[in-house]
């Protein structure tokens, strides 16, 4: 279900790319940012580690946008807006603001 797929940063690295690699297609891991649904369609453990809270953003770059996450971070590499097609984050972040700081979920 759409709940199922939801992504909660409370959790590691390794269960949030299970879980966007195992909703790849329908329903698609998700999450919010500004009141927004943005689906995640690839997702990688990252190396930041730390104890910032889950669901912050650490940074965006052609690498992708860093979350912080149950165990360090997640980077994601894939991700979708409403109305918009699925593009790598480098190129999301071409034409869109990421705000660091802020958070997702």
């Amino acid at each position: 279900s759409k709940s199922d797929a939801a992504i909660d940063f409370s959790k590691s690295a390794e269960e949030i790319c299970a879980l966007v690699r195992g909703m790849y297609s329908r329903p698609c891991a998700w999450t919010n940012y500004e009141g927004k649904i943005m689906k995640i369609h690839e997702a990688v453990p990252g190396g930041c580690k730390g104890s910032r809270p889950p669901g912050m953003i650490l940074r965006a770059d052609r690498d992708g946008i860093v979350v912080s996450c149950g165990d360090g971070s997640v980077v994601l590499k894939r991700v979708q807006m409403p109305g918009k097609k699925a593009m790598d984050a480098a190129e999301y972040l071409l034409g869109n603001k990421i705000e660091i700081g802020a958070f997702l979920g």
